[in-house]
Parts: C-alpha cells; sequence; structure tokens
C-alpha cells in the first residue's frame, strides 16, 4: 500500500497541486496587476519553489518506511497548499487565516513525527517545529507591524523554506538535485 500511495503522491497529487499553483500564480499575472497583488504573487513563487523541492525529495523516500501518519499528513499537506493558493487568488481577504492553518498542519505533522521514517531525534523535530512557528510569527508580526503588511505573507513562507532547507533539513538547494538517483 505503501509504495502506491508513493506512487500516487508522486505521480498524480504533487503535480496537480504544483499546477494549481501556476495556473493560479499565471492567471493573476494575466490580469491587471496591481501593487497589492505583488505579495501574493512572490507567495506564489516561494510556494511553488517549495513544492517542487517538496516533489524532488520525494525520489529519496522509501515508501516501505512511511507510516499511515505520513500519507495522512501529507494529504492535508497537499490540501492545505491548494487552499493556499487558490485564496490567493480567489479569497485574498482569508489568506491569511488559510496560510495559519497551512503552517498549523506542517506543525502538527512534525508534532506526530508524521514525515521522518521511525522515531528522528527531538532536536530534530524541534528544529521543524519552530521553522513553522517563526512562519506564523512572521506572518502576524508583520500584520500588526509592518509598514506594509501584505509582504508578511510571502516573507513567511521565505522565513520557514530558509529553516527548513539550510537549519532544519541541512540542505541547499543545489544539493538537492545532486540526491536524486
Amino acid at each position: 500500500m505503501t509504495k502506491i500511495s508513493k506512487n500516487l503522491f508522486e505521480s498524480v497529487f504533487l503535480p496537480a497541486v504544483a499546477g494549481n499553483i501556476l495556473w493560479t500564480l499565471f492567471t493573476m499575472m494575466l490580469d491587471c496587476i496591481t501593487v497589492a497583488e505583488l505579495p501574493r504573487l512572490a507567495m506564489l513563487l516561494i510556494l511553488a519553489y517549495y513544492v517542487v523541492v517538496d516533489w524532488l525529495l520525494y525520489k529519496l523516500i522509501d515508501a516501505s518506511q512511511t507510516s499511515f501518519r505520513y500519507w495522512l499528513f501529507e494529504s492535508f499537506y497537499l490540501l492545505a497548499v491548494t487552499v493556499t493558493a487558490l485564496s490567493a487568488q480567489l479569497a485574498p481577504i482569508y489568506l491569511r487565516w488559510f496560510l495559519t492553518g497551512y503552517f498549523v498542519i506542517v506543525i502538527l505533522g512534525h508534532v506526530c513525527n508524521a514525515w521522518e521514517a521511525g522515531e528522528s531525534s527531538g532536536m530534530k523535530r524541534g528544529r521543524l517545529i519552530t521553522a513553522n512557528i517563526v512562519g506564523v510569527a512572521v506572518l502576524w508580526i508583520g500584520q500588526f507591524y509592518f509598514t506594509w503588511p501584505d509582504w508578511s505573507i510571502p516573507l513567511s513562507f521565505a522565513f520557514a523554506l530558509v529553516l527548513w532547507l539550510i537549519w532544519a533539513r541541512g540542505l541547499k538547494s543545489a544539493d538537492i538535485a545532486s540526491k536524486i538517483p
């Protein structure tokens, strides 16, 4: 069952989510772009990069080492990514709340040790949780204290992504491609 799940996520679900993000991005770009939309476009670009890196890392997953929790939280994560991307275009007033929901799902997944094969160290899980808490903090502190509060939306993703790639995962973007078999 886990090999089937891996193939479904790697070959169907993740490309569908990536397509959704790009469709939303290009649709917004083809409409009249205003200055108010620039933070949302930046968020979609960062989110697209994040999903591409996630898709590349799927190649490294040993399906026999994954659990039901992994696929459950991965489903919620992909749903949250899709809803967040769509809300950037269709419901920008709620984007901050959908983005908070995304971060909460990821935090809960790390609390439940959903994305690690076996038991990961508490320190590693703590760093992964902290990376997403930083994202939530930037998102909401920016809402009230930034001169341009909408820029806290892409910055929250950027901070969480940078911490995930460099600090928590120990990966550099150039290293990811070299790890793909």
